[in-house]
């Protein structure tokens, strides 16, 4: 047992030493800071702007609280959109690659299973990415409760979900880069999660509600988990948003915008949809031809 933690965590650092040298991190790094001084720079601009009468209606801890929650929103979103990046683009290529230039046989040669590459691949580039958000968002709560006093307690089961949904992106990303290239992967599972968890989506369950469908409605709602990072996210959302921040957040973000129905059983499915995507892509390469 023991050897084999050893050799899936040998992978594991290799895996993640390839991910801190590859490009999309530091892209994602630096369009962070930038993303994030602009979203201070805003937040400095308005508080210094606001009306005498709403700064002082801002004064009272309820809408401190409810501002404070809304920039943690905002900054979540930010940060899971960058680790998703980080973790789609670093993990496309997790095996496929290694597969293409032939240096996988070197790894393969060795007295190692082929499922304990592939954990090794998926715990390598998963704790990194999970770093990534967790360091970032405990960072900026950190500043925020400096700040203004308030700390909320509920970012840090936010930061799991979110969490979560970042590894399920790099769990299918290197399952199924044991039978795809790193770009076609990349281009595959991208399009997945736009169509699942993005825009695409929303624009679907648009048109049911100016239907009036309520079959297109339901066969959105349920399509989603095809791919749950989106309801993970909205789980997430709603529990930093609790009681104090959901009205200021409404009408930051627009009465109503929260459209698809929550779950608090989406992490156990989450989980074992993790589970299933990481067998399945163990099965399909211990079956690949790696020559």
């Amino acid at each position: 047992m023991s050897e084999r933690v050893s050799r899936i965590t040998a992978v594991a650092r290799l895996s993640a030493g390839e991910m801190l040298r590859g490009r999309s991190m530091l892209i994602a790094a630096i369009l962070n800071l930038i993303l994030l001084g602009l979203l201070g720079l805003a937040a400095y601009s308005i508080a210094r702007n606001l009306p005498e009468e709403l700064g002082s209606q801002l004064n009272t801890p309820v809408a401190r609280e409810a501002a404070v929650r809304v920039m943690l929103l905002t900054a979540m979103g930010l940060a899971s959109l960058m680790a998703m990046f980080v973790g789609l683009f670093g993990s496309a290529g997790a095996i496929g690659g290694e597969i293409e230039r032939g240096t996988i046989l070197a790894i393969a040669a060795r007295p190692i299973d082929r499922w304990e590459i592939l954990l090794g691949k998926f715990l390598g580039n998963g704790v990194l990415v999970v770093l990534y958000i967790v360091v970032q968002m405990i960072a900026v709560a950190a500043v925020l409760t400096l700040l203004t006093g308030i700390w909320v307690p509920d970012i840090l089961p936010s930061i799991a979900l979110h969490a979560l949904a970042v590894l399920l992106v790099v769990g299918l990303a290197i399952a199924t880069s044991t039978r795809l290239g790193a770009v076609p992967n990349a281009i595959s599972v991208s399009v997945l999660a736009f169509a699942l968890a993005g825009p695409g989506i929303g624009i679907l369950y648009g048109i049911a509600l100016l239907t009036r469908s309520d079959l297109l409605r339901q066969a959105v709602e349920w399509i989603r988990f095809v791919l749950p990072t989106g309801p993970l996210g909205d789980l997430a959302d709603q529990r930093l948003a609790g009681a104090a921040g959901t009205p200021l957040f409404q009408t930051a973000a627009g009465e109503g915008s929260n459209l698809f129905p929550v779950y608090d059983w989406v992490p156990l499915y989450a989980v074992a949809y993790l589970v299933a995507v990481l067998a399945v892509g163990a099965w399909s390469l211990h079956r690949r031809d790696l020559r």
